[in-house]
């Protein structure tokens, strides 16, 4: 008996709990196989149990309110797009761009530079100046209630870099890197969205971060920064458990390119002058080298660069090199996203400058953390930028705004006219108009969901496209 016989047999309340359990690709091509099966996994509350894993972990926006009456066709749609991106976004798409939802937050003032739509798409975080030039504060709104929820400033205080973690509930956690005069610290806050109350977790003073690597993943803190402001800078990887309230570090060369965190996992890459590798190391293994963060001393951190990655993944070997010098000096970074459709893997994006920091390679590969004999690397496609954008325009930070849909925008690409998108496993570039509105829009970004956040002078829109 096949493998399909024996699933047209089994009752549909038991094959329903079983497509559950699975990976959305599989119901999928279930779907595909015969009528009955794809009209079992048609079932809208398959569709609903399944998405809801999706809303939790923030990879995917859809209104609460929405869900009683959304289809599975529509649950489906929504995974595609998040997934592919929106169709109009296609360099090969003919349809004209028109936003499937859009939200409009009405501001007080048109003090806003700068906005973060949280994932899961429920909050936007908007970066605003005040009337002392030396003070920024942070507004966080409700997007459907159209309200402020929270806010935080400090005199005399700047904000060189912020995070957020995934809203579960009302509860989040914030990470500023605050500029006071000479000094600067981090603070990591507790807030609750619901009552706009906030509790301090932890506070490092002095604290010297750079602006890649900054990251906040549910328990974990992490970022490159100097032990002081020497030259050459003694430079560190920290890492930070704000539940339990302990810190590890690694030590970190000046040609290394990043650190990413994924649940139970760090992400260290090679230096640049090495074959493309990334090194993976488990929370278990770090269990040693664990200290109080209460002990926290910028000038002496224990460090477990001694320890042997639980795994390495060579990038290097999928690299082939353009026509330009083997020799030439090359930086390697790389942004990570969980996949939608398979559990326990994650997209991994890696783009590789020469030393002008112009783009040459973008390479997309999977990694697949599902299998019991450890995590396995996939190369999904490669390209050569140089193919396919304009040479005065190569020094585009590709990566810098990257989406759930695999589409890129960098803010610099806003126009009067156009706002440009660039389908990241390609380099291909998607200019559309939005709306007749833009010649008003002060700031454009993409958020990790997919959303398109504009800000204009008294208003902030989030659109989502079809």
């Amino acid at each position: 008996m096949t493998e399909r016989s024996r699933l047209n047999k089994l009752p549909e309340d038991i094959l329903l709990r079983i497509l559950v359990l699975t990976e959305i690709s599989t119901v999928l091509t279930l779907s595909q196989v015969n009528s009955h099966l794809h009209a079992i996994t048609s079932v809208k509350q398959l569709w609903v149990l399944l998405t809801s894993d999706l809303l939790t972990r923030g990879l995917i926006d859809i209104p609460l309110e929405d869900v009683s009456v959304m289809s599975s066709e529509d649950f489906k749609a929504e995974v595609k797009r998040a997934v592919c991106g929106p169709r109009t976004w296609s360099p090969d798409s003919e349809d004209i761009t028109a936003p499937l939802r859009r939200y409009t937050v009405p501001l007080e003032d048109d003090r806003a530079f700068s906005a973060v739509l949280l994932p899961g798409g429920k909050y936007l975080v908007l970066h605003k100046h005040t009337d002392r030039s030396d003070t920024h504060l942070l507004e966080c709104w409700d997007v459907r209630a159209r309200r402020c929820v929270w806010a935080w400033s400090r005199i005399g205080a700047t904000f060189s870099e912020t995070r957020f973690t995934i809203c579960r509930g009302t509860k989040i956690v914030a990470s500023l890197a605050l500029i006071e005069e000479s000094s600067s610290q981090l603070l990591l806050l507790e807030l609750d969205l619901d009552t706009g109350h906030y509790r301090e977790i932890s506070r490092i003073s002095p604290f010297h971060p750079f602006s890649r690597a900054f990251q906040l993943v549910d328990d974990y803190f992490g970022c490159v920064c100097s032990t002081d402001m020497t030259f050459p800078p003694k430079i560190k990887l920290l890492l930070i458990n704000h539940q339990t309230q302990q810190y590890l570090t690694f030590d970190y060369s000046i040609t290394a390119t990043d650190i990413c965190i994924v649940p139970g996992y760090v992400f260290l890459t090679s230096t640049r002058f090495e074959p493309g590798s990334v090194r993976a190391y488990s929370m278990v293994s770090l269990e040693p080298f664990w200290q109080p963060l209460a002990e926290f001393d910028p000038n002496n951190m224990p460090s477990a660069s001694a320890l042997a990655p639980s795994s390495v993944f060579l990038v290097g070997e999928h690299i082939v090199r353009a026509d330009y010098s083997q020799s030439q000096p090359l930086e390697l970074s790389f942004a990570m996203d969980q996949s939608l459709l398979r559990r326990e893997s994650y997209l991994l994006q890696f783009t590789e400058r020469d030393a002008n920091q112009h783009v040459r390679m973008v390479f997309m590969l999977r990694l697949d953390f599902s299998s019991v004999q450890g995590p396995r690397c996939v190369l999904l496609s490669s390209v050569t930028s140089d193919d396919h954008v304009d040479p005065a325009e190569q020094a585009i930070e590709i990566d810098q705004w990257h989406c759930r849909g695999g589409y890129s925008l960098s803010p610099e690409r806003l126009s009067k006219e156009w706002i440009t998108v660039m389908r990241r496993k390609d380099c291909e570039p998607k200019q559309f108009k939005l709306e007749d509105d833009i010649h008003r829009a002060r700031f454009v970004g993409l958020s990790p969901n997919g959303g398109l956040v504009v800000l204009h002078s008294a208003s902030a829109d989030i659109f989502y496209y079809e």
